[in-house]
């Protein structure tokens, strides 16, 4: 989960603190996708796993998979080439919602990487290795907190194919996008969804080949949701 919600104050702490007090023996954490390229080399394990990967080839060419990744997801939703502002015209007086209508909610351009090196997939491998570490002889209880479909809505040339042409219902009550913008944003947000599906089917899958499917409980939830114009909120 977010780690700005795990307790102490402001925001952006470490949510790893607390897992002596909650009686996690073991973890590994990333930082939010809107944060996790923003810095020359990686800081934090998502990025340094895709930087692993070497040079890689792209729709534009060979390069480093972790420039790759800064190239267009940038930091804090700018300074990248995937994702456009897309600001309300007329802000509905929320103060998060200035915040919220940045680059990042609007992704006309895929991903330079591919599905193998997205940050979901890499949580799903992080699940798994999770579970491989986990003393045989003992109950577990694991917490995987897939980082999408939270903005930037970017999408690799799979997902986006996988819901190009598809017709969602339109924004409710939306005057700040146009009919064809509400169906694109839409569409990179059910091609995000259908990933995390399949990651999440993954991750059951492994727990079924442990032969411990049938004696685990599941428990699928979320912080949020995305407005997508709905109301007028980006």
């Amino acid at each position: 989960g977010k780690d700005h919600l795990t307790g102490g104050t402001g925001v952006y702490l470490n949510g790893s603190f607390n897992t002596v007090n909650l009686g996690l023996a073991d973890y590994t954490r990333t930082i939010d996708k809107y944060e996790n390229s923003g810095e020359d080399a990686p800081q934090e394990p998502y990025g340094a796993w895709v930087q692993g990967h070497g040079e890689i080839e792209t729709r534009l060419g060979k390069m480093d998979a972790y420039e790759a990744l800064k190239k267009c997801y940038g930091a804090l939703g700018t300074h990248n080439i995937c994702c456009k502002a897309m600001s309300t015209i007329t802000p509905p007086g929320l103060p998060w919602e200035y915040l919220m209508s940045q680059r990042g909610e609007f992704c006309p351009m895929t991903d330079l990487l591919d599905d193998e090196l997205t940050p979901d997939t890499w949580v799903k491998k992080i699940a798994k290795d999770l579970l491989d570490r986990a003393p045989a002889e003992k109950p577990w209880f694991m917490q995987v907190g897939f980082l999408g479909p939270h903005p930037p809505f970017i999408n690799t040339e799979k997902m986006k194919n996988s819901t190009n042409g598809i017709e969602y219902p339109p924004a409710f009550n939306c005057s700040q996008m146009t009919p064809a913008r509400q169906q694109k944003q839409r569409q990179q947000y059910a091609g995000l969804i259908e990933h995390i599906d399949t990651m999440v089917g993954e991750v059951l899958d492994y727990v079924e080949e442990r032969g411990e499917l049938n004696n685990t409980i599941v428990v699928f939830t979320s912080d949020h949701g995305e407005m997508l114009g709905d109301f007028d909120i980006l």
